[in-house]
């Protein structure tokens, strides 16, 4: 089976434009391959593919994500029917997520050694409210680590039963 590949011609050098699939890409040494399952038709890379994933992954529309991985948007909705494309997706998605929320913590951090600091402030005003905030923030912080903690019990609760 051969399939047009849109590239520059001394990738394709010998062949006018097509390429067969698993022929080796003269510039880089890769193969194309199928994005998994039965879609060989689908023309994409494994490169081409994990652009798909990222572009979705990072909330880029359908339209987007086939300019970024160089396919048509029909090939993007085909690959959404496609469960095992759809969780790399939903594993991009949680590692973004994941990251933010890292990167919330070490703010959190940061603000409340900067409130710290701040109970130390020669202006009383200032003083003041920080003291607020610190008794503002404590209990709601106590009270979302309660949650997260509980929902982690259920989670292994589940995973183990």
């Amino acid at each position: 089976m051969t399939r047009n590949v849109k590239s520059d011609p001394e990738s394709t050098a010998g062949n006018s434009g097509q390429l067969v699939v698993g022929q080796t890409l003269a510039e880089n040494g890769r193969q194309l391959v199928p994005a998994g399952g039965d879609n060989a038709a689908d023309g994409l890379t494994t490169q081409g593919d994990e652009a798909l994933v990222m572009a979705l992954g990072t909330g880029s529309n359908v339209r987007c994500a086939a300019i970024v991985a160089g396919v048509s948007e029909r090939t993007v909705y085909r690959r959404l029917k496609d469960p095992d494309f759809c969780s790399r997706i939903s594993d991009v998605r949680e590692q973004l997520f994941d990251h933010a929320v890292a990167k919330l913590v070490d703010a959190s951090v940061d603000a409340v050694d900067r409130l710290w600091a701040l109970l130390d402030s020669q202006d009383e005003e200032m003083q003041l409210k920080a003291a607020k905030a610190i008794l503002e923030l404590g209990p709601r912080l106590k009270q979302a680590t309660a949650i997260d903690r509980q929902q982690l019990k259920v989670a292994v609760n589940c995973s183990v039963g």
